[in-house]
């Protein structure tokens, strides 16, 4: 052991501790995230976090003794005292989470090095950051833990949850051969990764505008997104409508509309099931001469005419691969399904870039590929193969709210719930845990919480790991930028890091970086030619895909949306 910093005074509960430490060795355990060691009971060394601090002036709490002492701005009479979270014991070489014996009051405390804890932290599979307190300690997670139990990233906005999400990444495709990984980007800040790591990352995005805008700014070419209507389930078509539960004629309606088309290729079809259909004619099969029926019409026709939903209204490719399926109902449009999204689970990184799109639009594109994602996965374990893919949902709380019942929240609380058995992994990204699905973040196994300072926010991540206690969580506030308290299956043992920086490690930029104000204002800023930004326009049936321009007959695009 290390040198002697204090004696245990008081134990509270089953892991609280509170240590005395004498002015000499204060500075050794000033940061918090240092590790202390101390012996139970039973002999058994332990390893406790320190989380927080009591520092008491003697002096200053006997009131009378000051006012008969001079010069008392030259006496330095101090208690010192620590509160330390016990977070495991040693067995064998390894650390073992939880507490097996409690100490003895007056139990010497002493500081755990960096020998020490090298091995017991730095040799899991992916290396995320070094230790606040000892730098020297690179911190690792076990994949197994991580993917399989789920984890959760939160924090407030800066505070570098974003850079994590890409450290994670990064680690896992270096490290490893032939990872599945599909990110929902809500704000298309990931797209960087593809020139990082080419030929292992694909970026997909409805084509037009969006597509546009990702080749000026990030210069590169991204695939083109399709998720055709006739693959949307009954309550996706309905959220991209905006019918709430409120509108109940309308949803008649919709359901009896689409349960209509889609028997009319398949007679047992529900409404859910993937059969195609035009969407004109979803359209005609509306009926009712009601103000309802008429305004369900007036919502559709309005969505069919978009240009920027046209990779759910008017998919040619999709209906390309469907039309070249030689087989009868349901076959044929179970593997026109099939092909359209199989290419979203390939090897390496597959980011969804959804920026610019509207909130509802994202949710139903996100449910959609979500359960396609499930479908495709638990149909191989069904057939005795696995798939491990492991999900990534950026701004989480947008496709899981607490309060509303959305497609993509049903998808995810699903996955979350039931993933582990089928191989699908689930990572949540969210800088407002307050407005999250606790049914969601319960499921996290694992958490990485920055920076975060408000109380509501803390209690929801107080609630979704088993050892977080309160102590840890009020040392979030504290937090700098790029720290985090990192705690759960995946984690050796509970600790605050300082996660890698990825534009250091890896010398590339994210998106979604805050404007430098006062580096732009230092210079002119010139307008840009953006006219072809400014509206939304229908791809020309041969670019619907956003592949290779040197192919332009049909036969090449679908090899290209086969690759």
């Amino acid at each position: 052991m290390s040198g002697e910093v204090g004696k245990i005074v008081n134990v509270f509960g089953r892991n609280v501790l509170r240590i005395a430490v004498p002015d000499e060795a204060f500075r050794l355990v000033s940061r918090p995230g240092t590790y202390v060691t101390f012996r139970s009971s039973s002999g058994t060394k332990h390893l406790a976090l320190i989380a927080g601090y009591l520092l008491t002036d003697e002096l200053y709490k006997r009131g009378r003794v000051l006012e008969e002492l001079e010069g008392y701005e030259d006496v330095v009479v101090t208690r010192n005292e620590i509160t330390a979270v016990v977070v495991g014991y040693v067995r064998d070489g390894k650390v073992v989470r939880g507490v097996e014996s409690l100490p003895a009051p007056g139990e010497r405390v002493f500081l755990a090095d960096e020998d020490q804890l090298k091995p017991l932290l730095s040799s899991y599979d992916i290396d995320v950051g070094t230790l606040v307190a000892a730098p020297g300690v690179n911190f690792t997670l076990d994949l197994n833990m991580l993917a399989s139990r789920h984890f959760a990233v939160l924090a407030m906005t800066g505070s570098g949850k974003s850079n994590t999400v890409a450290v994670i990444v990064s680690r896992i495709l270096e490290r490893y051969a032939s990872p599945r990984i599909l990110l929902i980007d809500t704000h298309s800040e990931y797209v960087p990764l593809a020139k990082l790591f080419q030929g292992r990352v694909r970026v997909f995005s409805p084509s037009g505008v969006l597509q546009e805008m990702l080749r000026r700014r990030y210069g590169i070419d991204p695939q083109s997104l399709e998720v055709p209507l006739w693959s949307l389930g009954f309550e996706e078509i309905a959220e991209l409508l905006r019918l709430d539960s409120r509108a109940t004629k309308q949803l008649l309606h919709l359901r009896e509309a689409l349960l209509a088309v889609r028997r009319e290729k398949w007679g047992e079809a529900t409404p859910d099931d993937p059969i195609y259909f035009e969407p004109g004619d979803l359209l005609k099969k509306i009926g009712g001469r009601d103000d309802s029926a008429t305004d369900l019409r007036l919502k559709l026709a309005s969505l069919l005419d978009d240009p920027e939903l046209s990779f759910i209204t008017s998919p040619s490719a999709s209906k390309e691969i469907y039309e070249r399926v030689a087989a009868s109902e349901p076959e044929k449009s179970g593997q026109a399904y099939a092909q359209v999204y199989r290419r979203l689970f390939d090897e390496g990184l597959t980011i969804v870039a959804l920026g610019g799109l509207p909130s509802e639009v994202q949710i139903t594109t996100t449910a959609t590929i979500l359960r396609a994602l499930w479908r495709v996965v638990s149909a191989h374990v069904q057939a005795g193969a696995s798939l491990p893919v492991l999900v990534i949902v950026e701004e989480a709380h947008i496709y899981a709210p607490k309060d509303r019942e959305i497609p993509s929240r049903q998808i995810l609380e699903k996955i979350a719930k039931e993933g582990r058995k089928f191989g699908v992994g689930l990572g949540i990204v969210s800088q407002r845990p307050r407005e999250l699905s606790q049914t969601l973040l319960a499921q996290c196994g694992t958490l990485i919480a920055m920076r975060t300072t408000n109380p509501e926010d803390q209690r929801h991540i107080m609630l979704s790991v088993e050892d977080i206690t309160a102590e840890l969580v009020q040392s979030l506030s504290s937090l700098t930028v790029g720290q985090a308290l990192v705690s759960g299956a995946a984690a050796p043992l509970p600790a605050i890091v300082n996660i890698h920086s990825f534009s250091e490690l890896y010398a590339v930029e994210l998106g979604g970086k805050d404007v430098d104000w006062s580096k732009a204002w230092s210079g002119r800023q010139e307008f840009l030619d953006i006219s072809k930004l400014l509206f939304s326009h229908r791809e020309a049936k041969a670019n619907s895909l956003g592949s290779d321009q040197k192919k332009p007959d049909k036969t090449a695009k679908l090899e290209n949306f086969f690759q």
